[in-house]
């Protein structure tokens, strides 16, 4: 049997540091020879991949194999899962080229005013106002400094919340997967949790370090645990050093004992980051964001590390 083409490609690395030169070499776009190197795409994955097809084939081959990354947010507030999505999808978006996507499945959705994308109803609503004879793209709505980030609401209200089913967000979530790299999901309400959590490649927990918050985070390793889903969850602390609350090495303890799942960032207490204007903008609360990213994605600028995102979904 001849030389696999993800063999091929990793043998090129050895003497080859630019993924760029193996990509031109090729004729694979970058993502894929990137996806190789960092273990996202797997060996099975090219087995059929037929370097001798005219290129416009190759490429419709290529969105196949690069699989989407879905990623949920819940929290032990609320409002602190929404604004967690919000910093994560913002900063991870300026920091790539590829087009990164929000859905806002909440019942209460308030992505909009995090991102200042004013007028929640002009970030079309996927389940009310889309229909199979609009181009999908066009109906999330870009923010204003971050083209490569797009927002997109399930219901922009409670009544139409109301009668969003499970499986229509399911139905929205693989529609959006299909036509962004990676997916922020600012999670539906608890009641959806059984049909929606599974689907994630990955769940991030937003743990208020208050003694109410982590109490909360009982009940929810408790409910994911059941749903069998703890292995691609991960942790991010929020509000270290608010006042009362206890300290962060106090919090890990907690979940260490709770259920032991791993930390990938703590974000500290910063009142002005409930403000639009400042979500790229560099803070102590920025840095923290930037670094627990590079705790999930390995394409960012940076020091290069196996991300626990990479980690769950090659093994």
């Amino acid at each position: 049997m001849g030389q696999s083409l993800a063999d091929r490609i990793r043998g090129m690395a050895q003497y080859l540091d630019d993924p760029q030169v193996i990509a031109n070499t090729l004729g694979l776009e970058i993502s894929v020879v990137e996806g190789v190197l960092s273990g996202e795409i797997p060996n099975e994955s090219l087995e059929d991949y037929d370097l001798a097809k005219p290129v416009e084939i190759k490429v419709v081959e290529q969105k196949r194999f690069i699989r989407s990354r879905a990623i949920g947010v819940v929290a032990t507030n609320n409002f602190e899962g929404s604004l967690l999505t919000a910093y994560l999808a913002a900063n991870l978006a300026d920091q790539v080229s590829y087009d990164v996507a929000i859905a806002d499945f909440n019942e209460y959705p308030v992505q909009s005013t995090l991102l200042s994308i004013n007028k929640a109803d002009h970030a079309a609503s996927i389940n009310f106002l889309f229909s199979e004879e609009d181009d999908f793209k066009s109906k999330g709505k870009h923010h204003p400094a971050i083209k490569n980030l797009s927002l997109f609401l399930g219901a922009t209200n409670i009544s139409q919340n109301r009668v969003l089913t499970d499986e229509k967000i399911i139905s929205l979530l693989i529609d959006i997967s299909t036509n962004y790299s990676v997916v922020f999901i600012d999670c539906p309400n608890t009641s959806r949790w059984e049909t929606v959590l599974p689907y994630l490649d990955f769940l991030i927990i937003a743990v208020d370090q208050s003694l109410v918050g982590l109490s909360r985070f009982a009940h929810i390793y408790n409910y994911i645990n059941a749903l069998n889903i703890t292995d691609r969850a991960s942790i991010v602390l929020v509000n270290d050093g608010q006042t009362n609350n206890t300290s962060s090495t106090d919090a890990r303890k907690h979940i260490h004992m709770t259920g032991n799942l791993p930390v990938v960032g703590v974000l500290p207490y910063d009142n002005a980051v409930r403000k639009p204007e400042n979500i790229l903008k560099a803070s102590k609360y920025h840095t923290e964001i930037i670094n627990t990213l590079r705790q999930v994605f390995t394409d960012l600028p940076g020091e290069k590390k196996k991300g626990f995102l990479q980690a769950i979904l090659t093994g």
